[in-house]
């Protein structure tokens, strides 16, 4: 099924065919390709919407929300390059209005 929004209604698409992908990267080069629909975050499809390799065909809809979760051992910091990671992601998802941008550590030893 495909979910979305429009307005304050939400949308579900039962679509028929012989072909379904949860990985980005094939729906991706199965829509380049002409073999349907494909549904993912405007930044991953941007420069191919600019080049008009592809088509929004519904420019009004929303996707919905994900969830993204870091978690690293309690008793270990993660490296330098992991927490500046996490830092660049949380600043992205605030500057887009995303609540909740936040991160955790586990409790496991």
């Amino acid at each position: 099924l495909l979910r979305f929004r429009v307005g304050r209604r939400e949308v579900v698409v039962r679509p028929r065919g012989r072909i379904s992908t949860s990985a980005s990267y094939a729906g991706r080069s199965l829509a380049l390709a002409g073999a349907g629909i494909f549904g993912a975050p405007d930044f991953a499809l941007r420069a191919d919407v600019e080049a008009g390799r592809l088509v929004r065909l519904f420019p009004e809809a929303q996707l919905p929300p994900i969830s993204l979760y870091v978690a690293w051992p309690g008793r270990m910091e993660p490296p330098a390059r992991t927490r500046a990671f996490i830092e660049l992601v949380k600043v992205r998802l605030a500057a887009r209005g995303r609540a909740g941008a936040r991160t955790a550590r586990s409790s496991a030893a």
